[in-house]
């Protein structure tokens, strides 16, 4: 089935008015089923795609809004669509493009329903459009609309592989609406710490940046409806869980004291998705994170085995490593080629897929390399 992005496309060159905005097509295509499901956004309104989120859906950067898949699962929103989808087809597609219209719905999914389309009576013909487009708007709803990903193997032996792509790490992680849980590694610094600072005026000494993974994360898990209290806790527990000691006390004016060694690795799981947080940086007196080559080389080494006793075959996702804030100093391609580097010299650790995900913005400054 098309992705909803391809599917507008393909209809609005049916519009009967050949200028109308992708916005404007989207929402009216969109209106039958947000009104049959009585579906809101975050904010109790009714869902409205903006120009933004139009452009951004139809170029496949981002994917469905939530609030429109959890709709498919209402009690009669079919056939209230059906109803009100005849409006949609009357005011916005071209009566005299009907008979086209009705080859390219069936080029895209053969069923029994499309036959009755060689009619002579335009009602009869709008009605039947209506279900037609009723069914296939809710079938491209529950598609992933985001481009598929460029995937270069780098080594498979067996059921075992390691692969480098573009694309959102934490889409693999809060995203995840699959039956099967995904492995999403993050960077952390040593003492594992929680606070992500947001208001430079009022902290002398930052610590977690919010434009990190490690913020990222702790942002998502906090609006996901984890306390940061209760992920302090459960990090400590984990932490004891795998037998990590404190290596050292730091002293610094806010976070926390203790610190754990290179290649920590707390386990922590939100809904369907694990969470693997490294430790791969250490902050400074200033709470600067700072790492190196041989760092990265020693947390790989770790996190594989974490993977080797836990991973349970599921796959795992990971960022590059020591570019950025980290202050490892490595550029794109020396990120890139420092991990796959360690992650062939353990490739015997390895049993299951592990991903390697590339910010599509990095992906230009990148050589892949090739099985």
């Amino acid at each position: 089935m098309p992705k909803l992005s391809t599917f507008t496309k393909q209809l609005k060159k049916y519009a009967l008015n050949p200028k109308v905005s992708d916005e404007e097509f989207l929402n009216a295509l969109l209106q039958p089923f947000v009104n049959a499901g009585n579906i809101k956004n975050k904010n109790h309104e009714e869902i409205y795609i903006s120009k933004s989120r139009t452009s951004e859906l139809m170029s496949q950067k981002t994917d469905v809004p939530n609030a429109l898949r959890k709709g498919l699962s209402r009690d009669g929103i079919k056939e209230k669509t059906i109803e009100g989808m005849i409006v949609f087809v009357k005011d916005y597609l071209d009566s005299t493009r009907y008979a086209s219209l009705s080859k390219m719905l069936k080029d895209i999914f053969i069923a029994e329903k499309l036959e009755s389309m060689a009619m002579e009576d335009t009602a009869e013909i709008q009605e039947s459009l209506s279900v037609m487009l009723t069914e296939l708007l809710m079938k491209s709803i529950s598609e992933s609309n985001l481009a598929e990903p460029e995937v270069v193997l780098i080594w498979k032996h067996g059921l075992n592989s390691i692969d480098a792509q573009s694309g959102d790490l934490f889409h693999f992680g809060f995203d995840n609406r699959s039956t099967k849980k995904n492995i999403i590694v993050i960077p952390v610094n040593t003492a594992f710490d929680s606070n992500v600072t947001r208001n430079l005026e009022g902290d002398e000494y930052p610590l977690v940046s919010e434009n990190t993974i490690h913020g990222q994360w702790l942002i998502r898990m906090m609006r996901s409806g984890e306390k940061r209290e209760e992920i302090d806790v459960r990090i400590g527990e984990s932490l004891k869980r795998l037998g990590y000691t404190s290596v050292k006390k730091q002293e610094k004016s806010n976070g926390k004291k203790s610190c754990y060694p290179i290649g920590a690795v707390a386990i922590i799981e939100n809904k369907n998705t694990v969470y693997f947080l490294i430790a791969l940086s250490e902050f400074d007196d200033f709470n600067n994170a700072v790492s190196s080559s041989d760092d990265i080389d020693a947390a790989v080494d770790s996190l594989l085995s974490v993977y080797d006793r836990f991973g349970q075959g599921y796959d795992m996702y990971l960022p590059l490593m020591g570019t950025g804030l980290s202050r490892a100093g490595l550029s794109m391609q020396e990120a890139y080629d420092l991990l796959i580097k360690n992650l062939m010299e353990n490739k015997v650790k390895i049993h299951g897929h592990i991903h390697l995900i590339i910010r599509p913005e990095d992906r230009i400054d990148i050589i892949l390399q090739e099985d």
